[in-house]
């Protein structure tokens, strides 16, 4: 049990010095102080070269440089504001609005605490079966304020330049080529998810190692998705299940399929319900020296919780319960417990 409680706590340090490594922003559902009239932010689309944050912010004593991003990455974050602060009539329009570029840091004209924001946006509306580009703008703010209300500051200066356009106009905009569709509108731009974890566990009739890979495609890992997983694990039965059934060795060989669904809870913790069906025989040997062969047949579902990081890389560490229902002869379920780290990739 301490080497248990011992490979737990190790995990848990590692994984609050690797995620105090990068400040989250969340923003506030605070409404813009302009109306903006006419039409509703359909969609958000990341279409930045480089994604894994928005800037730096120099924090503590020391002065120290931290990597800052928007809590739950820039698509999430902008939609969901929009979507509660900023109200919606009936006869909108829909519109896509591009984020080319969001950056936070220190202002340069170097006054204390002052920060600066810089965002460029593309305003898109979908025409029949082509997109039009309505409107391209860059700003900059700056100022004394936390860094969520000058990014919020930021966003509602865009919108209300694009809401000052002819954008409503039939004829306005200019058609988007097929090059610049695939660029930036036909789908957000697809980051696999890739998962590679070791873990530990301990359940009252068998203890050991546990390797898993887990992938997903989807372009957006929030709500609910269902990774396709690829895993090992090396277990070694305790002497009480042998003292039990009169078996003297056993060798149990199987392969598990069925679905892993996770889902983020709150900002950058997820849980997971693996729920697999376990298929595969077992050679085992009695007090007797007989020998026999039998299929092995079970269930072994599993619910964990999850700290993956919102950037493209970095580490992960996991822990839950397990539980398996078996028909073999040596023992026919076991209950346990179980820790993991490894990296998202």
């Amino acid at each position: 049990m301490k080497k248990h409680l011992l490979l737990f706590a190790l995990c848990f340090l590692f994984g609050a010095a690797a995620f105090g490594q990068k400040k989250f922003i969340a923003l506030r559902d605070t409404p813009p102080d302009s109306t903006i009239a006419g039409f509703f932010i359909k969609k958000v689309v990341d279409s930045r070269p480089a994604t894994d944050s928005i800037g730096y912010l120099f924090i503590g004593a020391q002065s120290r440089k931290v990597p800052v991003d928007l809590a739950r990455g820039l698509t999430n974050a902008f939609s969901n504001y929009l979507d509660r602060a900023v109200p919606r009539d009936a006869g909108d329009l829909p519109v896509i609005m591009g984020v080319d570029e969001l950056w936070l840091t220190p202002a340069p004209s170097g006054a204390d605490q002052e920060l600066e924001v810089v965002l460029q946006a593309s305003f898109y509306q979908q025409r029949e079966r082509y997109k039009v580009l309505l409107f391209k703008t860059r700003v900059s703010v700056s100022g004394k304020e936390p860094s969520e209300a000058l990014i919020r500051r930021a966003l509602n200066q865009v919108l209300n330049e694009f809401s000052n356009t002819d954008w409503d106009n039939p004829e306005a905009g200019t058609p988007v080529t097929e090059d610049q569709l695939k660029q930036r509108l036909d789908q957000q731009k697809i980051v696999p998810l890739n998962l590679l974890l070791a873990g530990y566990a301990a359940g009252d009739n068998a203890e050991g190692w546990k390797f898993s890979y887990y992938r997903s495609s989807k372009s957006s890992h929030k709500g609910w998705f269902f990774p396709w997983r690829l895993g090992g694990e090396f277990l070694q039965i305790e002497d009480q299940p042998f003292a039990r059934s009169g078996i003297v060795k056993a060798r149990l060989n199987y392969g598990m399929f069925g679905i892993c669904p996770f889902r983020e809870i709150t900002d950058r913790v997820y849980i997971n319900l693996d729920f697999m069906l376990l298929v595969g025989a077992e050679s085992l040997t009695d007090r007797l020296a007989r020998q026999s062969t039998n299929l092995l047949l079970g269930l072994a579902p599993k619910q964990s919780l999850y700290f993956i990081p919102n950037s493209r890389f970095g580490p992960v560490i996991g822990f839950g319960l397990y539980q398996r229902l078996l028909t073999s002869e040596v023992y026919q379920s076991d209950f346990g417990f179980q820790v993991e780290a490894g990296f998202k990739f």
